[in-house]
């Protein structure tokens, strides 16, 4: 019979006293600075290139594609996070600190849409016909939206951001309003 070597790794990382020793010698080594440093750059320039990304990312699709287990386990997971509210809020926070695609988006192309000739007395009206809608919505409970009577990213037609383009609508009358204008 030929020699195994690995056979005789695992003979030995059964035994307590050889684990033991090895576990030692491997705190030794990592509470070496120079040590840590190597292990950082190694693994800096392991994960550091975007072909590595996206060969380790190409790996975990084609995995999770094909093996049902892996796929229930990830979503699993998910789900599980998603239900965490502690997870939720930090997301949320995540989210409000960077800013969401679609509302930075849509912040940009309001300021786009917010002529020179705008004055403070604009400004005012604007803020006032926001804190109406946010009062009407404490008062009837339903969610009300501050609309763009013409939108700022028409497909045929753009408006502006000042007070005479807004109106107060339901937050249901809004959303199936979309990015239209209805004559």
């Amino acid at each position: 019979m030929a020699y195994d070597p690995s056979v005789r790794r695992r003979e030995l990382r059964a035994d307590p006293e050889y684990r033991k020793k090895e576990n030692a010698r491997e705190r030794e080594r990592r509470a070496d600075p120079e040590y840590r440093e190597k292990r950082a750059v190694h693994s800096r320039e392991r994960r550091a290139g975007p072909e590595q990304r996206e060969k380790e990312n190409a790996h975990l699709r084609e995995r999770y594609a094909t093996d049902p287990e892996y796929r229930e386990k990830k979503n699993a997971r998910q789900r599980e996070r998603q239900a965490d509210p502690e997870y939720r809020e930090k997301r949320n926070a995540r989210e409000r600190e960077r800013g969401h695609p679609y509302v930075a988006l849509r912040r940009a192309a309001k300021l786009q849409r917010i002529p020179a000739w705008l004055t403070d007395k604009h400004r005012k009206e604007i803020a006032v016909i926001y804190k109406q809608a946010v009062q009407i919505t404490a008062r009837t409970g339903i969610a009300h939206h501050v609309d763009h009577i013409l939108p700022l990213r028409g497909k045929d037609i753009s408006g502006l951001h000042v007070p005479s383009n807004l109106q107060i609508l339901t937050e249901t009358e809004n959303l199936s309003k979309g990015n239209t204008h209805h004559e």
